[in-house]
């Protein structure tokens, strides 16, 4: 830690803290649009609120090559302030406008789809090829503790105090444009002689649509990671209209229950436990189990977990199918990965990364379409899509690691003439 850049360690805090302010109310933005929009349009809206933050994303990746990553980050957070700063009043005990927080919800988007892009560059620019293996497992780490924390007091607090989170999270946001201000250093100096446009995107990026390889790659992936979007928007709005008490413990003197707002609370934090305590055990497995049957067998058990989360009205069930969910995720995400390396070629790596930073993006889409089809469709038949859902998953992986293994052929039978030699 001590031979990291400054930027890094600053980052590294500025980013938990950011996250842990966001992550108090973000999730549960979902079940604020159902209630006011209803379940329809609340998916629609989550789904372009999405889609304008992933089109920021790729813009913010062309500004932070052509004005410097500081200034783009800065950008970012006087956005994000600004929205959060009206989102106060729009939420306020003496009214609500649920339209203008629709409008305020996108522009905070805008703001957080322009910093990633220029903090992962910056990132990047200040680290080296052999620390920035512990840079990232620090950051999925403080990310993972952030969710645990944020989403775990949000789930408490959303429903009657949305007010004094969103000033929480104003106060925050002020406080990270103050770190990136003074602490942060520009490690990107260049001139803008380059006309940024969306356009030249096509051009950039036109080289991957055309590898079939990689799409069967990228559509797996979104599926795999699509999941658990869609449960727990799906499983947040379901229970947050529930107006059962979800029973945790109950004797003749003591009953200790939960509303569904504070049950998805809990899964959304344990879900994150179980990342921080389990991380390094569960990656144990690939001494023992090959890495084909891995990325297919984690990706099948968290099908089955989110599955029975999906379906299920006990509370005790939602809590222990919490912990196949997260272990299956645990299983196959380092090793897809891995395969992504693999399959990146040199010459185009970052233009590789960079569409699959756009997974995630994606897997957030179809879970805020979740919404809108489980508003239509019953439980069990939701349920049943879900766990389609991660068994196509599987299906695409098998495909592309056969087509893998098909590539590599020829390069094993070119050089098995030299061992022989």
């Amino acid at each position: 830690m001590n031979k990291l850049h400054l930027n890094i360690k600053v980052r590294l805090a500025e980013s938990f803290f950011s996250s842990f302010i966001t992550f108090m109310f973000l999730p549960f933005m979902a079940i604020y649009f159902a209630k006011y929009f209803g379940e329809t349009l609340a998916g629609i809206l989550v789904a372009v609120i999405t889609v304008v933050g992933l089109v920021s994303s790729l813009y913010g990746g062309q500004l932070a090559d052509k004005l410097g990553r500081k200034k783009i980050m800065l950008l970012s957070e006087v956005l994000r302030f600004v929205a959060l700063f009206f989102l106060i009043f729009c939420n306020s005990p003496w009214q609500t406008w649920p339209n203008l927080t629709f409008v305020l919800m996108i522009l905070l988007n805008i703001g957080s789809g322009l910093a990633l892009p220029a903090a992962q560059a910056m990132v990047v620019d200040v680290s080296t090829p052999d620390n920035r293996k512990l840079i990232y497992r620090l950051e999925y780490w403080s990310s993972n503790l952030a969710l645990a924390i944020g989403v775990g007091l949000g789930g408490v607090l959303f429903s009657n105090h949305l007010f004094e989170l969103l000033i929480i999270a104003a106060a925050g946001s002020l406080l990270s444009f103050i770190i990136v201000k003074f602490l942060i250093k520009e490690t990107f100096f260049t001139e803008f002689k380059e006309r940024v446009h969306l356009r030249k995107l096509y051009y950039d990026y036109k080289i991957t649509w055309h590898d079939k390889l990689f799409m069967i790659y990228i559509l797996a992936s979104i599926l795999a990671l699509s999941l658990e979007f869609q449960v727990m928007n799906y499983t947040g709005v379901r229970l947050s209209n529930s107006t059962d008490q979800f029973s945790l413990w109950s004797t003749d003197r003591f009953q200790f229950s939960l509303g569904g707002v504070e049950l998805f609370g809990l899964l959304r934090s344990e879900n994150a436990v179980i990342v921080i305590l389990f991380s390094l055990t569960v990656g144990l497995l690939s001494r023992i189990i090959k890495d084909r049957w891995l990325l297919i067998l984690g990706v099948l058990i968290n099908a089955v977990g989110y599955y029975f989360i999906a379906i299920g009205n006990n509370a005790w069930l939602l809590l222990a199918m919490m912990i196949p969910a997260t272990v299956g995720e645990l299983m196959f995400y380092p090793v897809k990965q891995t395969y992504l390396a693999e399959i990146a070629p040199a010459e185009s790596r970052s233009v590789y990364m960079a569409v699959n930073s756009l997974v995630g993006r994606a897997a957030t889409m179809l879970g805020g379409a979740a919404i809108t089809i489980g508003h239509w469709l019953p439980v069990w038949l939701m349920g049943l899509l879900f766990l389609g859902t991660g068994v196509m998953a599987a299906w695409l992986f098998v495909i592309f690691m056969n087509r893998m293994e098909e590539r590599a052929a020829p390069l094993d039978s070119t050089t098995s003439p030299t061992i022989m030699q």
